[in-house]
């Protein structure tokens, strides 16, 4: 008896823990119409703390509100695009108001503020997107997170300040490319951590309230074509190879990490500076088990870069 009571606690106890398991979700925007999702915004409203947002290749035209602590990911700046509607009361690219978010891979342009932070206490990463052509401020920060890092981000011609940080010490910001910003490149209002970045031609200056890291540099980062907003580095930028240094941030070609958006082991399904033939992004295998003589279907999903 003394021993089936035993096992019986134990068999109880071990169903009532596994049913508290959470498995965090990931929800996909496509705008084909293959997944439940065609907007950004309708993805995130049925999100929980914890999921994660992907954003399959498209423009999409909204105002992204992010009040969930969520990971949003793009396909990568040169195809997931943010641009809100050039009329109403919010036009910021992305709003965040919830804590303990990550926004990766994409581009922003035609906003207000490409991405707009206004929440406290808590932690967020910007990685990885281009933030172009926006009304004011590239990134806005306007409270005081417990950690922020901005890292490898390209923030390009913006009618506002690149990065205005409102009274945050220690922000971590490597990696980034900040140029030709119609006010300063970096405007904060307390110190800041510097580093691996690239300043050029903001038109009030590079730094306001900050200093310059070491590493940092000023520089033409020498985009491949700023007139047609392809901001991916020429094979003789001074950007290429000077980013953060270390084994975990190398180039997808295993290389060290290059200064902006386009850097890093996590950009490899959008690197772009293979020369020849495809890139492919996704594989399906259908069914996933076949007996000996059996039949399979095999559907990739690719992207040729244009360099020019």
């Amino acid at each position: 008896m003394k021993t089936n009571y035993i096992i019986s606690t134990i068999y109880c106890v071990f169903v009532l823990s596994f049913s508290t398991i959470s498995i965090a979700a990931t929800l996909t925007v496509d705008q084909s119409g293959s997944s439940a999702y065609l907007t950004i915004q309708s993805a995130i409203n049925d999100t929980v703390a914890g999921d994660a947002v992907k954003i399959l290749p498209g423009l999409y035209e909204e105002a992204v509100v992010l009040d969930k602590s969520i990971k949003l990911s793009g396909s990568g700046p040169n195809f997931t695009i943010i641009s809100p509607p050039s009329e109403g009361d919010d036009r910021n690219g992305i709003s965040i108001y919830a804590p303990n978010v990550v926004v990766e891979n994409i581009t922003i342009t035609g906003a207000k503020y490409g991405i707009y932070l206004n929440s406290t206490n808590k932690s967020y990463v910007i990685q990885r997107c281009v933030i172009s052509g926006c009304e004011d401020d590239g990134i806005r920060i306007a409270n005081t997170p417990s950690y922020l890092l901005l890292q490898n981000n390209t923030i390009f011609s913006n009618g506002g300040d690149g990065i205005s940080i409102n009274n945050y010490a220690n922000a971590q910001i490597r990696g980034n490319i900040i140029t030709k910003n119609k006010k300063f490149g970096i405007h904060n209002y307390a110190s800041d951590d510097l580093s691996y970045n690239c300043f050029y031609r903001n038109q009030s200056g590079n730094y306001s309230k900050s200093e310059a890291g070491d590493s940092d540099i000023e520089a033409d980062p020498k985009f491949i074509n700023e007139e047609t907003s392809n901001l991916i580095l020429a094979s003789d930028s001074p950007c290429i190879n000077k980013g953060v240094i270390g084994l975990l941030y190398n180039d997808p070609d295993g290389s060290r990490n290059d200064m902006g958006a386009y850097a890093g082991q996590e950009a490899s399904s959008f690197w772009p500076y293979y020369s020849n033939g495809p890139i492919v992004t996704d594989l399906n295998i259908i069914p996933s088990s076949i007996p000996k003589g059996g039949k399979i279907s095999i559907k990739a999903t690719g992207h040729v870069q244009n360099n020019k």
